[in-house]
This record gives structure tokens, sequence and C-alpha cells, in this order.
């Protein structure tokens, strides 16, 4: 079992049911090893990380669980970060950010 594969797991194991972000170089095994795992869970991509930090912020503020973003390491996690820099102001604990580098 690779990285990407335990933290799939993990996820399913927590109850996300979708998660939210942009492939890139340092992150397709990772949404290879969530949409393995379809229908327990499924990946939804975005154009921009930003829209991804978006909808899963949304996604767990609308009340349908545990709202996961998925961005590349380096610039796709600096692209998030305004994002993730309002949910700590806003103390909004139901929504986690997850940044891999995989290979």
């Amino acid at each position: 079992m690779i990285a990407a594969d335990y933290i799939a797991e993990r996820l399913v194991a927590v109850g996300a049911r979708h998660v939210f972000g942009v492939g890139g170089a340092n992150i397709e095994d990772l949404f290879a090893a969530v949409q393995r795992r379809r229908p327990r869970i499924q990946a939804v991509l975005s154009k921009h990380e930003h829209a991804a930090g978006t909808a899963a912020d949304a996604y767990a503020r609308i009340g349908r669980g545990l709202g996961v973003v998925m961005v590349t390491s380096g610039g796709g996690a600096m692209n998030e970060s305004p994002r993730r820099s309002r949910r700590q102001f806003q103390l909004n604990p139901t929504t986690m950010a997850g940044f891999a580098c995989l290979s």
C-alpha cells in the first residue's frame, strides 16, 4: 500500500464522501487512490484550487459532510491559502484541507 492508498482509506474511515481539488503532478496518485474507492468516496475536479476550496467549504456548511480539498504542493497550496485562512478565521472545523506531495 502506498501513502496515497492509506490517505484515501483514512478519508473513507472518517466519513468523507467527496473530495474537491485540482489534479497536478504531485497529487495524481492521491486522486487515483480516491477514484479506486468509488462509490464510497469520489473526487470532484475543479479548474482552480480556490474554487475547490470554496466547494469543499460550501459542502461542509450545507451539511453534506466533511469538506475535503486536495491540492498539489507549491503553487496549488498557495492558490488555496486564502480559503484556508478564511476557514480558520471563521472557526469552521468541519472543513479539512489536505496538501499532498506524493510520487
